[in-house]
């Protein structure tokens, strides 16, 4: 038989890691016969679990067969020339199931060109055998084979460890570079981690902050200052607390009539006047004192004698029986009780006017009636020199009138004890006159005002147009006046004062913190405010803190 060139690809059950890898070697052997030989591994040796069936792929091109199959081990080499020629049936059994494990499992579809190719190769093949049973001379193309296979199977081993030993270092360098990559990533992470926090306490200490808006106590507070006035005409200077102005006197009189406040009763009743009505055909005459009656039983008598006429009607005087503020009438019917009862419905009488409850008071002066008089007396001086001499100094914003109490000098037309009604009054006196710019004592007043408040304490409001002034002492003679001037301001903290201790309130949360301003005296009220809106808690930095005091 002419030599023939076989591409086998055969199956190492050893090195099923290759497989896992999809590892594949080819073997060629060529000879000068182009005829193609493909050995058919029946379908049970194919089905072992060694094999598992992976799928080879069959090409035929002329009379070359190719076989895809994995490599064969060393120490799975079968020398088929070195079996003894024994039994057929065994020995052919023997070989097809060596080549069975040599070549693996094959695919199960193949097309119609290698199923004939498969056919024939069976044929050829078991032809083989057949020579070999019969002892023939010669080399079988099959043995030569297997023999090549074997041969060229310890080479493309040893080249597959070779290769195999490449790929394993190239694996664990890749291993090795994927870990160096991962200790980067896991490096890099941690870095990430550390600059995202650095930026978070960056972002705390620059943005988070707390403002908090004190309301102070508003108070008033009284006070006063003492200055000298010097008549322009008295050749005197201002300094400190003396200011040059007008320091005058005037006589003025006045006189007035006057109730005596004495009073003394010497009798009440309850008087007024009725109308009498007489619808009987004859005159009706009633003496005084007669009687009338009203329903709910209050009496009264008519003060004098009349004579109704018939069909007529007369006024006249009436006075309670008893005298008393509870007989006082608005509006009444009266009976005439002495008249018989027919002619109580024709004759009665009607209030005219209210009966009202009087006493009877005899007037006389008593001593308070002249002082009290005389004060008013004095009253009346001023507002008569206020008249007369305002107009005169009107250049001045301010002028203070005193009586001087050593001219005053008084009369009284009756005397103490006089039974009268009205007495008649009159005074006369010096009134001191000092006039003066207010604007300039003003200023003194603001200035006593604030030297006068603690280091804690700010001036919020001085009223200047309320300042009281009053004269305490005088010289005519030497034209000079001391006044004393009274005034108001309202204060409040100073925008700069230290009323929160921020030490004390650093890393407080909002409840704690208003529970430490609402215990604070000096504040009437607060606000606070967190930058950002959602931290409610006092920075533990103390420029992170702002106080402000709100006037």
């Amino acid at each position: 038989m002419a030599a023939s060139a076989i591409k086998i690809k055969v199956v190492d059950e050893d090195n099923q890691a290759s497989e896992k890898k999809k590892k594949t070697t080819k073997k060629t052997v060529t000879g000068k016969s182009k005829e193609k030989i493909v050995f058919k591994i029946p379908k049970k040796a194919a089905k072992k679990p060694a094999a598992k069936n992976f799928p080879v792929k069959k090409t035929t091109t002329g009379k070359t067969a190719k076989i895809k199959n994995a490599g064969i081990g060393k120490k799975e080499g079968i020398n088929i020339d070195n079996q003894k020629a024994g039994d057929i049936k065994d020995d052919k059994r023997e070989k097809r199931k060596v080549l069975s494990e040599r070549i693996g499992g094959l695919g199960e579809k193949l097309d119609t060109e290698e199923e004939k190719s498969d056919i024939k190769t069976d044929e050829y093949v078991n032809a083989e055998l057949k020579n070999d049973e019969a002892g023939e001379a010669g080399v079988s193309p099959v043995k030569n084979v297997i023999a090549e296979l074997e041969k060229n199977g310890s080479q493309e081993k040893d080249g597959k460890e070779e290769k195999w030993d490449k790929e394993e270092k190239a694996e664990e360098s890749k291993i090795y570079i994927s870990q160096s990559i991962n200790i980067y990533r896991r490096i890099a992470y941690f870095f990430i981690f550390l600059v995202i926090i650095l930026v978070g306490f960056i972002a705390y200490f620059s943005l988070v902050k707390v403002d908090i808006i004190l309301v102070p106590n508003q108070e008033r507070i009284s006070n006063n200052v003492i200055f000298d006035i010097y008549d322009k005409e008295s050749r005197k200077s201002e300094s400190g607390n003396a200011i040059i102005g007008i320091v005058r006197d005037a006589v003025v009189t006045a006189e007035k009539e006057f109730e005596s406040g004495g009073n003394e009763v010497i009798g009440k009743e309850v008087s007024g006047n009725v109308v009498i009505y007489n619808n009987y055909t004859k005159n009706q005459p009633l003496v005084a004192s007669t009687r009338l009656l009203t329903r709910d039983g209050k009496l009264f008598r008519i003060r004098n004698t009349i004579n109704v006429p018939s069909n007529g009607s007369i006024e006249v005087e009436v006075y309670a029986d008893k005298p008393c503020p509870e007989m006082a009438v608005k509006s009444a019917k009266f009976t005439i009780p002495g008249l018989w009862a027919g002619l109580q419905e024709k004759i009665y009488a009607e209030t005219k006017t209210s009966l009202d409850y009087k006493q009877k008071v005899k007037k006389y002066i008593t001593q308070n009636d002249v002082d009290d008089k005389a004060r008013e007396l004095k009253q009346l001086l001023l507002k008569k020199a206020k008249e007369e001499i305002n107009e005169e100094y009107k250049e001045y914003s301010q002028i203070i009138y005193k009586i001087n109490e050593n001219s005053v000098e008084s009369e009284i037309d009756k005397k103490v004890g006089d039974e009268v009604d009205t007495f008649n009054y009159s005074m006369s006196a010096e009134v001191v006159v000092v006039a003066f710019d207010e604007n300039k004592t003003a200023k003194l007043a603001k200035q006593k005002f604030l030297s006068a408040l603690s280091g804690n304490k700010d001036l919020i409001s001085f009223d200047e147009e309320n300042i009281v002034y009053s004269l305490n002492n005088f010289d005519t003679d030497a034209r000079t006046a001391n006044i004393n001037a009274s005034f108001e301001g309202k204060v409040g903290l100073k925008k700069d004062c230290d009323v929160v201790e921020v030490e004390k309130i650093l890393g407080l949360n909002n409840e704690q913190l208003e529970v430490y301003l609402k215990n604070l005296d000096e504040i009437a009220g607060y606000e606070i405010k967190y930058t950002p809106s959602f931290i409610k808690k006092v920075p533990k930095l103390i420029d992170r803190v702002n106080i402000e005091i709100k006037k």
